[in-house]
């Protein structure tokens, strides 16, 4: 859980990383390159998945991710690694994490009742142990394609 971002205070948020296997690197060349190469599709990735600052145009429904306005809502993480880059690395990422979404799901979190408690003060979240589990609501999946000439 984390605290929700103040321009979306009732969304959580969806990051996307990019690490690169040794073999990968090994066809990418130099170190820059490498590392040029892995923020490039992350930032891709997370253009295309996690959506606007405000939580609009994300694959997952953000509002969904919310536990306690402002105060606790979930952070999802999507970590892609790559085995190989010999070309078409952006579509099989997205597909890679299309098909992660889709059968991703969170624990049920509630707000458990304080008594007392005033707007300054840190709600609890109680997350039940067990199978309780709520899948993701997707809102808009992207495709992703890519031509060459």
């Amino acid at each position: 859980l984390c605290r929700p971002r103040a321009s979306a205070p009732d969304c959580g948020s969806v990051h996307m990383t990019v690490e690169l296997s040794p073999c990968a690197r090994e066809q990418l060349g130099r170190p820059a390159a490498r590392e040029r190469e892995a923020e490039a599709l992350a930032a891709a990735l997370q253009a295309a998945f996690g959506g606007a600052s405000d939580g609009s145009s994300a694959a997952v429904d953000l509002s969904r991710l919310c536990v306690v306005r402002a105060k606790h809502a979930w952070e999802l993480g999507v970590h892609v690694a790559l085995m190989s880059c010999g070309g078409g690395e952006l579509v099989a990422a997205a597909a890679a994490v299309r098909a992660a979404l889709s059968t991703a799901a969170i624990p049920r979190a509630t707000q458990v009742a304080t008594e007392g408690l005033n707007d300054a003060a840190e709600p609890d979240v109680e997350i039940p142990d067990g199978e309780e589990m709520e899948p993701l609501e997707l809102a808009e999946m992207p495709i992703v394609l890519t031509a060459a000439l």
